[in-house]
């Protein structure tokens, strides 16, 4: 139960116990029996609305009642128990034997009503005089007597009482907003005042003289105005204020009503009086909101119907045959012709409107009604009829018109056909013109489908105008003698809308004809293809010129695809495309997977081939329709056009990665090949092309990152990575140009001695809200957009002048620089400039350490093996970084002339309670030592770590045991106070 119908039913069971004791104690006999029991009404009209679980509300109620009312405790409980019992007989009677609704919407719900009122009151009548009897409150010859008067009363509560608690369950809101709330006011305040004059009695006293007696009927016509007005809450209001100002009346015994309710004073008993109330009251007010209910159905069908009409894109007009007016016409009319309903208000001025012409008209008077004779003959819809229409601007179009009918209403439609009057028109004077030109001429429409040839195209390809109509334009293109694919013609038509070059004609007779195709695109209004006009020519030196400079200008020499120039055309064609179908597209950007290293080991020429399979490869994955396109060394781009669904291009990705897998032979040498590829969508994630290329490079980088060879899709987060990023670097530039970073150098020291004898510099950046910050988290962006170049060298610049301020005590320690396999990898990194500067310093390049790690060492080039070797040769010595972490090849270490090996910080933090791990350092140290490297352990914290490592055979150590990394002032500080101790 919820605690509000809990609480609502409290109120009623209250209600119901105080109206039972005041009838029992002013309108009953000593054995209670009452001729109106509105307690019967209560009991049954709150088992219906809040379900029959509410029984003990009814009884603990009843029981209150019947002991306020005189009986004693044992005797009320039974009295109540035959109430409730009579009240849940009912209730259930009404649910599941009778179809009753609760809101009393049909004359049905009344008599069910009345049906179960009986059965309730003969159950309750029967208890209850049995239980008297039995209890020596009843005599045998006053039974009748009292079981009738009973059975009246509960009959009376149950049939007429009921009606008003249910139909008030929901209140009128339409009653309480203004003016209809003054309106209520005064009507009902009316009427409680002339019941309290007649049926109270008000008057009876004031005025005793005078016969009011049956001014109480006037009670009817006032209900019936009620219900007529407001229904049945009106008249079920009505009811209740008069049964109250009866009972009242009654009571105080100058009413309508004597008090002595059993008897019949007045000219019609209360109870009959008050039934015909509720009878008249609910049949008027019934059968009031059926009309209404009707007419209010009726009104919303025809709003319905003419809001269906309203939305209609044909224009439509309706038409009263027997007033001869148009009572409607919808917006698409209005829109066509520019009239309104009321520029039509008579049918025959419409004629007058659209057809000013008299003699135009007349002859559309008799068409029409001609069609509209023939639809009635053969019961069918009236046959179009197309004119020329004037609008209400005075504008003329061609529209077709037809109407159909239904009882006394003419729906008359229009079409706009004036657009495609006009294509016809246009088509018949340009095929006159084509006809007459000495060129083969065709013209299609979007689909490339040929609509009509002129007789010199007919002449040249032997073929007649109905043998050509309806074939596409590929079907009569054929590659022979060596010509090339015609496969960018349809993407050049649908992306510029124009393509020419020399093609080879098929012609009946088998052989072909080589001619110079040139093709232009007629859009409409709206951007649409209108048609397409084809001019084949003969071939000459010119021709072959401009086809020469137009591919030179548009496509890829070695592949033969479309270039950079041509692709961003073809993305613009693509956009408007998909704007105009509704539907997507999809960019890929496609980086072929170490490509440069084919490049240097096998040449460019192995390298050209590769890319010419490649690119047959994407062409044969994709359809005609696509476009591949190379802007670039070995990038690709392909457009996927005409996508109901992103999730539909998975198939062609994995044809492209599964297809680009395949071995390639060239010259007896075996390449495998492998993409990274990128892939956006238009319009949901880039609405240009630059945007779209913008975040299919992204995700083609995110495959790059993962390991190669996969294709991922462009994510928000993959934006939002790039947001950091191009963040990051605005910020790195800042900092350069405003001097943020610093360097902080850590000592490296002889474990034996614990003498500091070399450092490594370490980059700091500072920014301007004096947060540092730890290169782990800019300097892979800074390699990525190339700073790292920049910041190198300031590094390397700071670390010279750092050795150079050093005091002369301190002319053995050396400085070790972490360098970044791109700063070697650059063109823009010299490492001339590096030793000219030590020499222009007059510094020892022996006194810096440049710090490199494995990968960098497992993944040089040429470039970067010159450098390295030319700094070696200079002087500069070379330290492996973060040994034990990558692919170490110890070839790679023999040939390499390294002179330190720095053993990862990972290994020596786990140096004292790992026999493997001190192992590993051991082996390394053992390895590092066959080659002439001195170890260097990094991540020394503890004395044990030291101790560890010397016995192992370690020498030189680096960690927080000696120091953290500082400034270049406090690490001299550091020094003097080293070397003063």
């Amino acid at each position: 139960m919820k605690n509000r119908e809990i609480a609502s039913a409290i109120l009623w069971s209250i209600l119901y116990a105080y109206i039972a004791g005041y009838i029992l104690k002013n309108f009953s006999n000593s054995s209670g029996a009452s001729m109106i029991w509105v307690p019967a009404g209560i009991g049954l009209a709150m088992l219906l609305n809040y379900g029959n679980r509410f029984w003990p509300f009814i009884f603990v109620a009843a029981v209150v009642g019947e002991f306020l009312g005189g009986f004693d405790l044992l005797i009320a409980f039974q009295l109540a128990a035959g109430s409730t019992v009579a009240a849940l007989v009912g209730s259930l009677l009404l649910q599941y034997v009778f179809s009753f609704n609760k809101d009393i919407t049909s004359i049905l719900d009344i008599a069910s009503l009345f049906v179960v009122s009986v059965i309730t009151a003969l159950i309750s009548s029967s208890l209850s005089t049995l239980l008297l009897i039995n209890a020596d409150l009843l005599e045998n010859e006053t039974y009748l007597n009292i079981f009738y008067t009973w059975f009246v009363g509960d009959f009376f509560g149950a049939a007429f009482f009921t009606p008003v608690i249910l139909v008030w369950r929901t209140v009128p809101r339409d009653w309480f907003r203004a003016p209809k709330l003054y309106e209520v006011l005064v009507f009902f305040g009316l009427v409680f005042l002339f019941g309290q004059a007649v049926i109270f009695g008000w008057l009876n006293n004031q005025f005793a003289h005078i016969e009011f007696l049956n001014r109480g009927y006037f009670v009817y016509p006032i209900l019936l105005v009620a219900a007529l007005r407001y229904g049945r809450h009106g008249a079920m209001l009505i009811l209740a204020m008069t049964v109250l100002q009866s009972i009242l009346g009654a009571y105080e015994g100058h009413g309508f009503f004597n008090k002595n309710l059993m008897n019949d004073p007045a000219p019609i008993s209360i109870w009959a009086y008050l039934s015909l109330m509720c009878l008249v009251g609910l049949l008027v007010s019934l059968i009031i909101e059926s009309i209404e209910d009707k007419t209010n159905d009726l009104l919303q069908m025809e709003g319905r119907f003419r809001a269906i009409i309203e939305r209609m894109p044909v224009s439509m007009a309706l038409l009263d045959i027997h007033k001869r007016s148009v009572e409607f016409v919808n917006k698409a009319y209005t829109d066509l012709t520019g009239y309104q309903a009321t520029d039509l208000s008579n049918s025959d001025e419409w004629w007058d409107l659209v057809y000013p012409d008299p003699q135009y008209r007349q002859e559309m008077k008799r068409e029409w009604s001609h069609r509209l004779h023939q639809a009635r003959q053969t019961q069918s819809v009236m046959a179009p009829l197309e004119t020329w229409t004037t609008c209400k601007n005075g504008a003329k179009k061609y529209i077709s018109w037809g109407s159909v009918q239904a009882g006394d209403k003419f729906a008359i439609y229009g079409i706009d056909l004036t657009e495609r009057k006009h294509d016809e028109d246009l088509l018949r004077i340009t095929s006159s013109v084509y006809q007459a030109i000495g060129e083969a001429v065709f013209i299609m429409d979007g689909k490339n489908t040929i609509l009509v040839v002129n007789d010199v195209f007919q002449e040249i390809t032997g073929y007649a105008q109905s043998e050509i109509v309806g074939k596409d334009l590929p079907s009569i293109l054929v590659k022979a003698h060596g010509a090339r694919s015609y496969s960018d013609l349809i993407p050049s038509l649908d992306s510029v809308g124009h393509w020419e070059g020399q093609v080879w004609i098929k012609r009946k007779t088998d052989a072909e004809y080589l001619g110079f195709l040139s093709i232009f695109t007629a859009l409409d209004d709206s951007g649409f293809v209108r048609q397409r006009v084809g001019l084949i020519s003969p071939v000459s030196d010119q021709k072959r010129t401009r086809e020469i400079i137009n591919r030179q200008a548009n496509y890829d020499a070695l592949t033969g695809l479309p270039n950079r120039r041509l692709f961003l055309d073809r993305v613009d064609e693509s956009i408007k495309r998909a704007d105009r179908a509704k539907n997507t597209f999809a960019l890929l950007f496609v980086d072929l997977d170490h490509f440069k290293d084919i490049n240097d080991t096998s040449g460019h020429d192995v390298g050209d081939e590769i890319l010419r399979r490649v690119s047959d490869r994407f062409k044969e994955e994709v359809r005609e329709s696509d476009t591949v396109a190379r802007i670039g060394g070995d990038e690709f781009t392909i457009i996927l056009n005409d996508l109901d669904s992103p999730q539909n291009i998975d198939k062609v990705l994995l044809g492209i990665t599964d297809r680009l897998a395949e071995p390639v032979e060239i010259d007896g040498q075996i390449f495998h090949i492998s993409a990274s590829l990128g892939i956006a969508f238009y319009p949901q994630d880039a609405n240009s092309t630059k945007g779209l290329l913008m975040k299919a490079d992204q995700a083609m980088y995110a495959v790059k990152n993962q390991g190669r060879n996969g294709f991922h899709y462009f994510t928000q987060s993959l934006q939002e990575l790039a947001d950091r990023k191009m963040k990051i670097i605005s910020e790195l530039r800042t900092a350069l140009q405003e001097n943020q970073f610093d360097v902080f150098y850590q000592p490296i020291v002889d474990l034996k001695t614990k003498e500091v004898i070399h450092a490594e510099a370490l980059l700091r950046w500072r920014r301007h809200d004096g947060v540092l910050i730890l290169p782990e988290h800019f300097i892979e962006v800074a390699e990525d957009s190339g700073l790292i170049i920049e910041m190198g060298d300031w590094v390397f610049r700071q670390v010279c002048q750092f050795l150079l301020s050093l005091p002369a005590s301190a002319n053995n320690i050396s400085v070790g620089i972490n360098v970044s396999a791109t700063q070697f990898n650059s063109n823009k990194h010299s490492a001339l400039n590096w030793i000219e500067y030590l020499h222009e310093l007059n510094l020892s390049t022996e006194r810096v350490i440049l710090e490199i790690t494995e990968h960098t060492m497992m993944n040089q080039n040429a470039r970067v093996s010159q450098k390295i070797a030319l700094l070696h040769e200079a002087g500069f010595r070379f330290a492996i970084d973060d040994f034990g972490t990558g692919y170490s090849s110890l070839s790679a270490l023999r040939n390499f002339n390294f002179d330190f090996l720095k053993i990862d910080s990972s290994f020596t933090s786990q140096i004292g309670r790992a026999s493997a791990d001190r192992a590993l350092v051991q082996a390394m140290i053992t390895m590092g030592s066959g080659l002439n490297l001195q170890s260097i352990a990094e991540g020394v914290e503890t004395e044990e770590q030291r101790q560890i490592l010397l016995d192992v055979g370690c020498q030189i150590g680096q960690g927080y045991l000696f120091g953290r990394p500082v400034s270049g002032a406090d690490f001299q500080k550091h020094l003097k106070e080293a070397s003063s101790g």
